[in-house]
């Protein structure tokens, strides 16, 4: 069985993966985009986007499965799909916190995209991202794919929600725990 993450960043991801990986079910979270290369590397090959990582069962914070959930779905008929969220607003501001304080927001987010020269605002285009992820991720979950995707509000759900949203895993440990936490910038 596999279990793919597929909310944005800054919504407990890493907390997922800790949960996931203290509870004995092999994990991965990011490895500084090395899964997502991998998958798309697979991908452009004709292979399953999991081609050499097969025995990992959860899989946490890769910008693939944020891109292409539904491929993933396709490819993989059993998996079942966590899309962790929160509010739009805190997810902002710790996301801003997060990029300011290892200043790295320029450098991810101004120059890749060019949002400076086309005079968008950071904020606005992450605004719409959340939008367009949110119903993209809502709309093809829909009828006979329910079942296969748990909307997980970090700020309300816990350990028991996987639990029962996964029978076929077990997990003894149903503390949900808070990692990764970005500091807030002082000035």
């Amino acid at each position: 069985m596999k279990v793919f993450q597929i909310g944005l960043n800054k919504c407990a991801t890493k907390s997922l993966y800790k949960f996931f990986s203290k509870n004995g079910h092999k994990s991965v979270h990011w490895l500084r985009g090395k899964v997502t290369n991998e998958m798309n590397k697979n991908h452009a090959a004709g292979r399953l986007a999991c081609h050499g990582m097969d025995d990992i069962i959860f899989w946490s914070d890769c910008v693939f499965l944020e891109r292409h959930f539904e491929v993933i779905a396709l490819q993989y008929p059993d998996a079942k799909f966590i899309y962790n969220i929160r509010p739009m607003n805190d997810w902002i501001k710790s996301r801003v916190n997060h990029y300011e304080l290892n200043n790295n927001l320029k450098k991810i987010w101004h120059k890749p995209y060019k949002l400076d020269a086309r005079g968008i605002d950071v904020v606005q285009f992450w605004k719409s991202q959340w939008v367009i992820h949110d119903e993209r991720v809502r709309e093809f979950f829909r009828g006979p794919m329910a079942d296969r995707v748990l909307v997980f509000d970090i700020m309300k759900d816990g350990g028991r929600e996987i639990a029962r949203f996964l029978p076929e895993l077990e997990f003894d440990d149903l503390s949900f725990p808070h990692a990764h936490k970005t500091k807030i910038k002082t000035k």
